[in-house]
């Protein structure tokens, strides 16, 4: 039986609903009649440079990538220092209160300790501040100020670069269709490891999130761009869908928040691609735009041509990479 054959009706739908037109869709399909021309009779492994693993969810092709790389570890204690700063930390210390107390010579929360109003308040902060406790350290924060707000992001740097998960997807539609790709990046000895699940059959889907899931053990927080919005709930939707076990979340550095905030006033947009034009100095000559995704995906699935899955894999492997350069010029640039 043709792998093509079992394609599901469903999730061919809507394929070309996108309002997206012009010289850049004249461009992507350019690029998806060269990739059919060149990979014509290549196989998915050689395309792709991958190996196909199975689990108990199916089979995917594992694609994995290696790139040398030296993050920056902040002075943990200069951060600590920053955050117990924020006086605001503390419940029913407004702005007033605040300026009330640096009058009276409480700098910061290690200052307060002997207050006799806020000392143990104080105490409880700076312990989870020394435990980088980040979901307790987000609500404090988020009581009084948006989760833009710079300080948000600067708990991050209470991490090492090594606790990080990068995470980004492709799909084949906005919601309700199947994840395609699954796009991780970790940190470990100087070096920057990309990880990528792609599903070469639909029915094989749940196989990619199981080797998601596997990933985030041990992590400390993932970094994502409109993660909160799309990718995490979406994720949880098929693992739902398929009845996997929920997965344990963690703290999400979502940074199209904080671009957005850093960086709108400079930007046309704060769109990915944008971002890392005006900000990272990338250009992406030859890339599809992420609304045509479906489209190269369906062109691969039923022409069993693996061109079009490796351009998709290309865009993914390149939004996960360019997150890491964004994090670090946001907090080197930023807060």
């Amino acid at each position: 039986m043709n792998l093509y054959d079992d394609y599901d009706q469903l999730n061919r739908e809507n394929y070309n609903s996108f309002p997206f037109y012009g010289a850049d869709r004249i461009q992507a399909y350019r690029l998806l009649e060269r990739e059919l021309k060149q990979y014509q009779g290549v196989s998915l492994e050689s395309a792709l440079e991958g190996k196909f693993i199975e689990n108990t969810g199916g089979a995917c092709i594992k694609v994995e990538s290696v790139q040398s790389l030296q993050l920056p570890e902040f002075n943990q204690e200069g951060v600590r220092k920053d955050i117990a700063s924020n006086l605001t930390l503390l419940y029913g210390v407004g702005v007033n209160e605040e300026i009330k107390l640096r009058i009276e010579g409480f700098e910061n929360l290690y200052d307060l300790c002997d207050h006799p109003k806020w000392s143990v308040e104080a105490q409880k902060l700076l312990k989870l501040i020394e435990k980088a406790d980040l979901n307790n350290l987000f609500y404090a924060i988020n009581r009084w100020y948006s989760q833009n707000h710079p300080l948000n992001l600067t708990l991050g740097k209470l991490l090492k670069p090594e606790e990080f998960i990068y995470f980004d997807i492709e799909t084949l539609g906005l919601s309700y269709k199947p994840v395609i790709v699954i796009g991780l990046a970790e940190y470990k000895n100087f070096q920057l490891n990309t990880y990528q699940y792609v599903v070469t059959n639909i029915n094989e889907e749940s196989s990619v999130l199981h080797c998601f899931k596997e990933h985030l053990e041990g992590k400390s927080a993932m970094v994502t761009y409109n993660g909160k919005n799309f990718d995490v709930p979406y994720v949880k939707e098929r693992f739902n869908r398929y009845g996997i076990k929920p997965f344990q979340e963690t703290p999400n550095f979502d940074l199209l928040f904080f671009t957005r905030k850093a960086w709108r006033n400079t930007m046309p947009n704060c769109k990915l691609g944008t971002v890392e034009k005006y900000q990272l100095d990338i250009d992406r000559k030859e890339d599809i735009p992420g609304a045509l995704v479906p489209d190269f995906y369906y062109t691969y699935y039923t022409k069993g041509n693996p061109g079009p899955l490796r351009t998709i894999v290309e865009h993914n492997r390149q939004d996960i990479i360019s997150m890491v350069y964004i994090l670090y010029k946001l907090w080197r640039e930023w807060c």
